[in-house]
């Protein structure tokens, strides 16, 4: 009886739709705007089941994974990456030595690689959706880290590559010239795309702008324009592809300056969380709509019902968005090719599909195998500590060096013993 107590709803559990009166006074934790016109109201037996939620009816199952344990396996999953890229190579040296079979499980071990990044991402993105700490800190984390990134790139290139270059040609142009000829001849692309904070930074940012509720500025009718700020990290993502092709294709001839400042993870995550980004925002309009204040938003993001439902989201999304990547190889460079009017030469469109191809287009393939996998999941895991989280990386860069270290010297060792 006690069971079927708690599991009633009780008349005043249920929201009612929400009056003039009661939207004007609504806490200061929620937000002061009125409901989005272009909101849908959340169907009725939908509605129901939310508020049985609340009131304590919640599901058993929740995904046992969490953002540190995707953090652990992706980071095992680089150590036998290296692992294979090492047997690789022997096996290229010493080919008369192993059985074919050794290449084909070099190339299976290399292939790990390939799932690790979408890990990262998913634990960055439970991260950052959480944002325990606040948007505003993470924003200032991520911001700080791509600066110390980019004053490191610059500072590198500038002033000792080309002054160690100038010590040896006498002549500061000259030495300019030279890192310039090297930087083009190592990078035919013309960039290299590797600040990954910078990538975290613009997803915060446009969470920061669609999901936080400002208390001071920008409040009644004036909270669109705090929410239309989202669609600078997109322009800003848009942009910098569009330099990344032009880039490609030799039009533009991009300074080694603007380098680190580029995302270097490939599109299709962007438009992942792009598409959870604005699943969550629309989800809290049709809440808003339906009657439930913000605080019963929030509580319900953390029931294990909005868990698995919010893990089958990512998991369609992340079947569709591989889709997508896999149609944009044959669709950009066909798109290209009636650009530049070069239909005529078979190299032309080759080079425009490696062009694309460095872009990052088609490494969504990876997606696909990691969407069931996404089911054990869990993005509301949250831990009191945050020791853990910086050592995971510290722990996961020396786990992935002696790995291939011991990996190599076993390697050397079994050689003399083969045929």
């Amino acid at each position: 009886m006690k069971t079927m107590q708690k599991a009633a709803v009780k008349p005043s559990a249920i929201p009612k739709d929400p009056t003039p009166v009661e939207t004007a006074s609504k806490t200061p934790s929620e937000p002061a705007h009125g409901i989005p016109r272009m909101a849908k109201t959340i169907r009725p037996k939908r509605r129901e089941k939310i508020c049985r939620v609340l009131a304590g009816n919640d599901i058993r199952y929740r995904g046992p994974l969490s953002y540190r344990h995707l953090r652990i396996i992706a980071w095992f999953l680089c150590a036998i990456a290296f692992g294979g890229t090492a047997l690789g190579i022997g096996y290229k040296l010493f080919q008369n030595k192993f059985l074919p079979i050794v290449g084909d499980i070099a190339t299976y071990m290399t292939h790990m690689q390939m799932y690790t990044l979408p890990l990262f991402m998913l634990a960055n993105f439970a991260v950052i959706l959480n944002a325990k700490n606040g948007y505003r800190r993470l924003i200032m984390t991520y911001g700080l880290f791509s600066v110390i990134i980019y004053l490191g790139h610059i500072v590198l290139i500038a002033h000792y590559a080309t002054g160690i270059a100038e010590l040896i040609l006498g002549d500061r142009a000259l030495a300019s010239l030279t890192i310039d000829m090297i930087l083009t001849t190592i990078n035919p692309n013309g960039y290299l795309a590797y600040n990954i904070f910078i990538d975290l930074f613009l997803y915060t940012l446009m969470m920061f702008f669609l999901m936080y509720h400002p208390t001071k500025v920008f409040r009644g009718k004036w909270h669109i324009v705090f929410r239309l700020f989202a669609f600078i990290p997109i322009l800003y993502e848009i942009a910098c592809f569009v330099l990344k092709i032009l880039s490609g294709i030799q039009v533009i001839t991009l300074p080694y300056y603007v380098w680190p400042l580029l995302p270097a993870k490939p599109p299709v995550i962007f438009m992942v969380f792009l598409s959870i980004a604005f699943f969550i925002k629309f989800r809290e309009r049709s809440f808003s709509k339906s009657g439930f204040s913000h605080l019963e938003f929030m509580a319900y993001q953390r029931t294990n019902r909005n868990s698995l439902g919010f893990s089958g989201y990512i998991a369609l999304i992340f079947i569709i968005w591989s889709l997508v990547d896999i149609l944009m190889i044959i669709v950009l460079p066909t798109a290209l090719n009636v650009i530049l009017n070069s239909w005529q030469s078979t190299e032309q469109i080759e080079s425009l599909v490696n062009v694309v191809y460095n872009t990052g287009v088609t490494q969504g393939l990876s997606l696909i195998p990691l969407a069931p996998f996404v089911l054990l999941f869990s993005y509301t895991k949250t831990y009191k500590s945050v020791v853990p989280d910086l050592l995971i990386p510290i722990c996961g860069i020396a786990f992935v060096a002696l790995f291939t270290i011991e990996f190599i010297f076993e390697m050397l060792r079994l050689l003399p013993t083969l045929s």
